[in-house]
């Protein structure tokens, strides 16, 4: 089979007409409302206001100041690479794989005021959101940070034969009937064996757990919290082995500091703080080091849900 001029032409005017396509297709697509989600795994220490994220949504994450109390968290990203705003109506983490099949939650957002030290390997300071919903202008992002621990502990505690699940961030754009979500980008697999995605993994550091139970109880911007790792490091040290103890501590300490460095309230939130504290060192059990070998088991075991 030979080719003349004329079928030259014809071939070469096909493959322009596809290429034309093609363009016009993108074209469309960025002419609409339309979102990337990514989720990367990320580590806020307090003491020094440096947030360290893992790249290429891996849940693994090696802190560059391993001594130091972090609060673990889900950072999820949300592009527009579009040319018109778009409006995020809802943002939530699912979770697939478990008893019921597929579902989302939402857990407590937490923010980062103007104290950020330090921004992501390769990024510039993030814009954190403190809503799940949100409004994103052509070829700009934006970042909410999740307490995505609260969802793990919630899970496994309500299905104790349950070994892993996997979890997946998913947003909500207005005019869309179906969510996007960050699976292209990969999701986590979360194992009952592995309670941290902070190396070494096997095990939830004390002074960690302290730590964001402190933030949980008391704020939600992060940047308010570098007063709380000294707390967190000395119950790590003392390890008290009751509620009573857990409180004296805590107490102590806004008497001995100064009341500006706390929220007005922070003296009637000690006693839930103190009970949950406990309550997440004994579900975690052997997954929490140090462990107060001997004290924790001997405080009164509440069954209920350490959320």
């Amino acid at each position: 089979m030979t080719f003349d001029a004329g079928d030259w032409v014809a071939v070469g005017a096909a493959i322009i007409s596809l290429a034309a396509i093609f363009i016009a297709i993108q074209i469309h697509r960025d002419s609409g409302g339309r979102i990337k989600v990514r989720m990367n795994l990320a580590a806020y220490t307090s003491s020094n206001g440096v947030l360290a994220v893992a790249q290429r949504g891996a849940y693994a994450l090696n802190p560059r100041w391993p001594a130091l109390p972090a609060v673990e968290l889900a950072q999820i990203i949300l592009e527009n690479p579009g040319r018109t705003p778009v409006t995020v109506t809802n943002i939530e983490l699912r979770l697939e794989g478990v008893e019921q099949q597929r579902y989302a939650v939402r857990p407590q957002l937490f923010t980062l005021g103007k104290n950020l030290n330090a921004a992501p390997a390769g990024g510039s300071t993030p814009s954190i959101s403190g809503s799940t919903r949100v409004r994103i202008a052509p070829f700009d992002h934006t970042t909410v940070l999740f307490d995505y621990l609260s969802v793990v502990d919630m899970v496994f505690k309500e299905d104790p034969s349950l070994h892993e699940f996997n979890l997946v961030a998913e947003a909500t754009v207005a005019g869309h009937e179906h969510p996007a979500t960050s699976k292209r980008s990969g999701y986590w697999r979360i194992r009952r064996h592995l309670p941290s995605g902070i190396e070494p993994r096997v095990i939830r550091r004390t002074r960690d757990v302290v730590l964001l139970e402190l933030v949980r109880g008391l704020t939600q911007d992060l940047s308010e919290t570098g007063y709380l790792h000294e707390i967190a490091q000395d119950f790590e040290k003392t390890l008290p082995m009751s509620t009573d103890e857990i409180y004296a501590l805590l107490a102590g300490y806004i008497n001995e500091e100064s009341e500006a460095l706390f929220p007005s309230n922070a003296a009637s939130r000690l006693g839930s703080i103190s009970v949950r504290i406990l309550q997440r060192l004994q579900f975690l059990g052997d997954r929490v080091t140090p462990r107060p070998e001997g004290k924790v088991n001997r405080a009164t075991q509440d069954d209920t849900d350490p959320d």
